[in-house]
């Protein structure tokens, strides 16, 4: 090992110049360069104590027997101080306005409220308290957990800490369907919103056609907005929540509601100098009769047009991948699990579909479909019976000593490689001997016959 102390010396102005503090230098062995560290004293003697103690507390600390120096300097720092570099540095990434306040605002109750003064007072059980005693939704506690969370993992990142102390801490429970979240609107209650607010027309209809978020539409400008044949908006990565470029398709409508907001002819600036306030939106839907909650307790608010967009998507048979693109989503679950609205869907309609059993006379079993592409029920017609396969092939019974009433008869499509189904045996509850197919069939059951008989690609 090696350590010297010394005045630094070089040329200034042309002329030698010497410092009038000392400078330590020190080099463990395995070390491959020398460090410097300034001892900002002009006595030579105390330099050198400085020097060792330097020298003495790293050779404690590569022994494992302290923090690393970047740990103890940022232990001894104001939690207060940590949290202002956090918000800093979350500006300088170009994070949104109120996410940052969000975070400065909530950590900083917690803070006060909890006496945490230094990193070593971050206390997960102390937290839990604090939750249970909170007065608040249980979205309102899982937001304080978040902020927490991004803090200290920032500190963690930063190796300011060692672990990040809440990283355990679970979530308040929050089933879906309960009163806070969002729901859609249907297109008789978007044209009412629309119709009962002129003045906001063209930010309404843009976040329903574009699924733009209140903080996209407040960051568009002209620059972006292309009215010619094809109209359309060209967002740039700056303006997207995913900073993904992408184009949001307009109709006539919403293209001809733009050159309306746009009277002035103004080809720079924002399209929208002000966004409708949560207290607007609630007089707007008043005005059209909307109610703010509905039957389960969701509530409608500018994130409502949003998934009024996907839902609608779904509504008129739009393919997965392409809702997912329009909502500009990076996963499919998101789309279908999240954003469209389970109670807009059609599921008393799909129900209504499925088919019907009833039994007749005897020992047989009528079994009715519904044609789900017409729409309309398909029945059997006692005085003319629908025959489907004039070839009939009687299956031979699984036992030699089964009952047997009448053969079954089946077609299979060429075209289909032979591929007719397989031929799963009723349970033992029918006296007859048939099978059914695992793809929609029609039975035809004629009075008399004792032949069963149904088409496959019906």
């Amino acid at each position: 090992m090696r350590k010297y102390v010394y005045q630094q010396k070089r040329m200034k102005n042309g002329k030698p110049w010497k410092s009038k503090t000392y400078t330590g230098v020190y080099m463990f062995d395995g070390d491959l360069k020398e460090t410097r560290v300034s001892l900002k004293t002009t006595d030579k003697r105390i330099a050198e104590k400085r020097l060792d103690e330097i020298v003495a507390l790293e050779e404690r600390r590569r022994a494992g027997l302290l923090l690393p120096l970047a740990l103890t300097t940022a232990a001894s720092k104001p939690l207060h101080e940590h949290l202002a570099d956090f918000v800093a540095d979350l500006k300088s990434t170009g994070r949104e306005k109120e996410y940052f306040r969000h975070i400065q605002s909530r950590n900083s109750r917690m803070l006060e409220e909890l006496g945490w003064q230094t990193i070593s007072g971050i206390n997960a059980d102390q937290f839990v308290a604090w939750r249970n005693r909170l007065e608040g939704k249980p979205r309102t506690k899982n937001h304080f957990l978040d902020a927490l969370s991004a803090f200290c993992n920032w500190l963690l990142a930063q190796r300011r800490i060692e672990t990040n102390p809440v990283e355990h801490v679970r979530r308040v429970s929050c089933p879906r369907g309960s009163k806070g979240n969002h729901r859609s609107l249907t297109p008789d209650e978007i044209t009412r919103l629309i119709e009962a607010a002129p003045e906001r027309a063209a930010v309404y209809t843009l976040a329903i056609i574009t699924g733009l978020r209140k903080a996209e539409l407040r960051r568009l400008r002209w620059e972006h907005v292309h009215l010619t044949d094809q109209p359309h908006l060209k967002l740039p990565a700056e303006l997207t929540k995913n900073r993904r470029s992408d184009i949001a398709w307009l109709t006539s409508e919403a293209a001809e509601l733009l050159r309306e907001h746009n009277a002035d002819g103004l080809v720079r600036g924002r399209v929208f100098r002000d966004m409708p306030t949560h207290q607007t939106l609630d007089e707007h839907l008043k005005r059209a009769g909307i109610a703010k909650h509905d039957h389960l307790g969701r509530s409608a608010s500018f994130h409502t047009l949003r998934r009024s967009l996907v839902t609608l998507c779904h509504l008129n048979g739009v393919d997965r991948r392409t809702a997912m693109a329009i909502a500009r989503h990076s996963h499919s679950d998101l789309t279908d699990n999240v954003y469209a609205d389970l109670e807009a869907l059609p599921k008393r309609e799909a129900v209504m579909r499925l088919p019907s059993f009833r039994k007749s006379d005897g020992a047989r079993t009528e079994m009715r479909t519904e044609a789900l592409d017409a729409g309309r029920d398909i029945e059997t017609e006692p005085d003319a019976p629908r025959v489907f396969n004039q070839s009939r092939k009687a299956l031979p019974g699984k036992d030699a000593g089964q009952k047997k009433t009448g053969p079954v008869v089946t077609r299979q499509d060429p075209s289909k490689n032979g591929a007719g189904g397989n031929r799963t045996p009723v349970p033992e509850s029918s006296a007859e001997c048939f099978y059914v197919c695992s793809h929609p069939f029609v039975l035809d059951l004629t009075p008399g016959d004792d032949t069963l008989c149904f088409d496959p690609a019906a």
